[in-house]
């Protein structure tokens, strides 16, 4: 893999348990939404630090627990969580000023208590003059995610927290409350399918700034008929509306083909979670069933503001999702270039442009190209990797609308599952002929 142009964070091989035939979509949606938000707490496997993401977050917009309650667009609550134990530490002095260091967090001071340890727990806040400033719920409620992640300990009295809408400077600085909180988990209950028109269960989790925002719509009902499927909306324009029986909608919304009815249970095993979010919120994920087929995964995502892109072109946004496979890869190359997997709009924003797909190299060729290559580079001693293009067929005429940023074609005599510079230490994996950011061998 050539030098990465983003810095990437990781969780891979996160065992998600073996979920009952009811709860494996649950438990592979909460992940989704999870490992996006921050959610996922840090572990370490074989020596190398999984999860506990502190950049490139995505939050929470607006959320229906499928149970009658539901949010209104951008109130921030997050209704698919079971609230995280609080640790004992609270106050009521708390202040938000400048130093943070990482983009889209904003220090508190004014605190008791905190150690190394409270990075990745969740600090509420109330009291605050600025909306913004205040938590979803504020230190008590029953409800949602209640508070701000610690994404970097400053001292016993101060830590920088997420948050990209924070005010710094608050007119309430030295009298607003606070309270910490352990990391949430999946609440199962919360969690409900049902058909389109009646209580059921969706979330709207919104991209960092820099990337646009874009927002991504989570459906859980039924489909075409299986409770064990889900949809997927991109859109740009912040979604509006959401009931307890339908979910918000965007005036740009797009919506590949392949997530109308995206499944999550063809294989009732243990789960495994994999992906790379990077630090400005880019990311690839998907589970595998650990079944024992290399590549296997059930479904894939990948989101990114591709790069290369013409100046005019204000929906940069391109949204991957193929799901339901029993026992196959998302990521290899004929369902990766299917168009109907992808969601995009034109370059304007203007009608939904359904024909844009990856094409690299070898694409559409009867002759012996970089597909074909077998050997390693003589300069490094590891292997080839090209660029790989987004591309419109329209009419019959191809043109090239970006470039997917660290996701490269490498040569298809490589294995399924192949790890570079070393098996021991990889910073990225062959999966379908493409080389993905990645720092453990995935354990299919």
């Amino acid at each position: 893999m050539a030098t990465f142009e983003k810095v990437w964070q990781f969780d891979i091989n996160r065992n998600l348990g073996q979920a009952t035939v009811a709860n494996t979509c649950k438990n592979d949606l909460w992940w989704i939404k999870g490992f996006l938000c921050g959610h996922v707490p840090s572990q370490t496997i074989v020596g190398t630090t999984q999860g506990g993401f502190t950049q490139g977050l995505w939050t929470v917009y607006q959320s229906s627990d499928g149970l009658g309650n539901f949010g209104t667009a951008g109130d921030g609550y997050d209704r698919w969580n079971t609230l995280g134990a609080t640790t004992g530490n609270s106050g009521s002095v708390a202040n938000i000023v400048t130093g943070a260091t990482i983009t889209g967090a904003v220090r508190l001071s004014g605190l008791t208590g905190m150690t190394s340890g409270s990075v990745g727990n969740f600090i509420g806040i109330q009291g605050a003059s600025t909306a913004a400033n205040n938590s979803p719920g504020g230190t008590s409620s029953s409800t949602g995610t209640i508070g701000f992640k610690v994404v970097n300990f400053v001292s016993s009295s101060s830590v920088d927290v997420w948050n990209p809408s924070a005010v710094i400077g608050d007119a309430s600085n030295g009298f607003i409350q606070w309270n910490e909180r352990a990391a949430p988990t999946l609440n199962t209950s919360n969690i409900i399918t049902a058909t389109a028109g009646t209580n059921h269960s969706w979330i709207v989790i919104k991209s960092p700034l820099v990337l646009g925002p874009y927002y991504i719509i989570i459906d859980y009902n039924v489909g075409s008929g299986t409770p064990y499927q889900a949809q997927f909306i991109i859109s740009k324009a912040a979604p509006t509306g959401g009931t307890a029986t339908a979910r918000p909608t965007s005036t740009d919304e797009v919506q590949p083909t392949a997530s109308t009815n995206c499944s999550f249970n063809l294989n009732i095993v243990n789960s495994y979670g994999c992906g790379a979010l990077s630090t400005d919120g880019y990311f690839w994920l998907g589970t595998n069933r650990g079944i024992g087929t290399v590549g296997n995964f059930e479904y894939g995502m990948v989101f990114q503001v591709i790069a290369d892109t013409k100046s005019a072109d204000t929906y940069k946004g391109m949204f991957f999702v193929f799901g339901g496979l029993a026992s196959g890869n998302p990521f290899n190359t004929s369902t990766f270039r299917t168009v109907g997997n992808w969601g995009a709009r034109n370059f304007n924003g203007t009608t939904s442009t359904v024909t844009m797909a990856p094409m690299d190299m070898s694409y559409n060729t009867s002759t012996v190209t970089f597909d074909s290559l077998a050997l390693a580079d003589f300069t490094d001693g590891q292997y080839d990797d090209a660029p790989v293009y987004i591309c419109s067929n329209t009419l019959g005429q191809y043109t090239i609308k970006g470039r997917l940023i660290d996701i490269r074609r490498g040569p298809s005599s490589l294995p399924e599952g192949f790890t570079e510079p070393n098996p021991s230490s990889p910073s990225s994996i062959f999966l379908g002929g493409y080389w993905w950011p990645c720092n453990l061998p995935i354990n299919f």
